[in-house]
């Protein structure tokens, strides 16, 4: 029998082999993590992340991992990647951004729609000519369905329509269901102001209600304590509280230190306090020497005109504090 001499092949050794491997995935992976760790920490100079890099850190956590480098690979040729199948994607999103673009447009559309529809509805209800067309209920629901912007204009028309309309009957008691469509409608800017000229309007109206407009004013300048933690309360929202408490000639339940400063708060403004001190309201400073807490002579102005509570031109006083 004839023995070769020549060497028996060794078979391979497979711990050999995995250990290898092992050590390649951990240097690609360190190598990676290093050469991505350099560019946030600007040792790259000026250089930026860019697809090649994501590119570089997917290939290392694929090395890292127990999915084989060849196969990740053999599928990643696999997939077919053609102009078409780009042209298909790209298409595909335009029209959802499409899609969203219109529905936002249509919103809009929609909410225009109706800030117009509730300013004219207003309107409606401020004019002259149209008193008893406009159904009350649905006033109300336009107004809430307002904008924030909306809101401030339909606020300024009713305000404008009190103020102007001692001369012309009826507009007053027209504007009383805008002011109450306001204070309801959630509307949280500085809700005081609606409060105070719902109670102007109830107060002016020509049969006023007293007990209302007290009970509204006074609302009024609680919302504007709560935004302003110092100083007194507004002239004009304290002079027509006095106003209505003097006519129903009651006692406030109120701390005297609240009272005494809505008291004070009426009599600051020189034009408000020539008012009380007018022979024919002596009922209101009869009241005041009765609920006042302190000297009520001590009560003198401190300001001869206020920017938003009293004016400055003399016919324009006369005229606005005519009926106040």
């Amino acid at each position: 029998m004839l023995v070769s001499n020549s060497p028996s092949s060794t078979p391979a050794n497979p711990q050999k082999n995995i250990d290898v491997a092992s050590a390649m995935k951990c240097v690609v992976v360190i190598l990676s993590l290093i050469y991505l760790a350099c560019i946030p920490l600007g040792k790259l100079g000026e250089k930026r992340f860019t697809p090649v890099d994501l590119g570089l850190l997917m290939v290392g956590l694929i090395v890292n991992s127990d999915v084989k480098l060849k196969d990740t690979i053999e599928r990643l040729s696999s997939a077919k990647v053609t102009p078409t199948s780009v042209e298909f994607t790209l298409k595909e999103r335009v029209e959802q951004l499409s899609e969203k673009i219109d529905d936002q447009a249509k919103k809009q559309a929609a909410q225009d729609q109706a800030d117009a529809e509730a300013k004219s509805w207003v309107d409606l209800q401020l004019s002259e000519t149209a008193h008893g067309k406009v159904n009350v209920s649905e006033l109300r629901e336009k107004i809430h369905s307002a904008t924030s912007s909306a809101t401030e204009t339909i606020y300024k028309m009713a305000k404008d329509a009190r103020r102007n309309g001692y001369d012309k009957k009826g507009i007053i008691e027209r504007t009383i269901p805008i002011f109450q469509a306001l204070i309801d409608s959630g509307y949280e800017n500085e809700r005081y102001r609606f409060y105070a000229q719902f109670g102007y309007a109830l107060k002016d109206q020509e049969n006023p209600d007293w007990e209302a407009a007290k009970n509204s004013l006074n609302m009024a300048v609680l919302l504007w304590e709560e935004k302003h933690s110092t100083g007194y309360p507004p002239s004009l929202y304290c002079f027509n509280w006095l106003f209505c408490a003097a006519h129903l000639n009651d006692k406030p339940k109120l701390e005297q230190e609240e009272l005494d400063k809505r008291i004070e708060a009426a009599t600051m403004c020189k034009t408000l306090y020539s008012v009380i001190r007018k022979e024919e309201n002596k009922s209101i400073l009869d009241w005041m020497c009765k609920n006042y807490g302190g000297d009520i002579s001590t009560l003198t102005p401190k300001f001869s005109s206020l920017n938003g509570y009293c004016r400055k031109d003399p016919d324009e006083q006369k005229r606005l504090l005519s009926r106040v």
